[in-house]
């Protein structure tokens, strides 16, 4: 039997060079870079200013599919998604389905949202971001570019 791989704990100690902000002139590089990868860059100072950039970028009655993620948590736009009234919390939706029942209306529903809102975990000053997902299920959605007015926001991608 294989032991499980290790995690670190929230109180280990962070390497010096991810301890630090990146500077305007990264964020910049880093902003040119998506751009040639056709990817248009937000930026927003604080989280107050990417809540509301999110909230100006959702359609209104949108299916909204909202990644689990504590930067969402920690700066409203989960709690806007799920309890504003203003969109379909898909996250919510598929949490009340029953999952042998519904086995196949649920991968359908969180395969093709209107609007994938989730945490992107790094950027590269190149353009690339990763995105990890613990069980993979956060990766469906952002990957499969289903419906032709599908979005999908990123934070990382929202904060400066």
């Amino acid at each position: 039997m294989t032991e499980p791989p290790a995690v670190a704990s929230p109180d280990a100690a962070v390497s010096p060079e991810f301890a630090e902000l990146a500077s305007g002139e990264q964020i910049a590089t880093a902003a040119a870079a998506l751009e040639r990868n056709g990817i248009r860059p937000l930026l927003a100072a604080t989280g107050a200013d990417a809540r509301g950039l999110v909230g100006s970028l959702l359609t209104g009655g949108a299916e909204v599919y909202n990644n689990t993620s504590q930067t969402l948590e920690a700066i409203g736009v989960a709690g806007d998604i799920e309890r504003s009234g203003r969109y379909q919390p898909l996250r919510l939706r598929l949490y009340r389905m029953d999952r042998e029942m519904q086995r196949r209306e649920m991968r359908t529903l969180a395969a093709s949202p209107d609007y994938v809102v989730g945490s992107v975990h790094a950027l590269t000053e190149g353009g690339s971001l990763l995105i990890a997902s613990a069980s993979g299920s956060q990766l469906g959605p952002l990957a499969s570019g289903a419906g032709h007015a599908r979005r999908s926001l990123g934070s990382a991608a929202c904060s400066a």
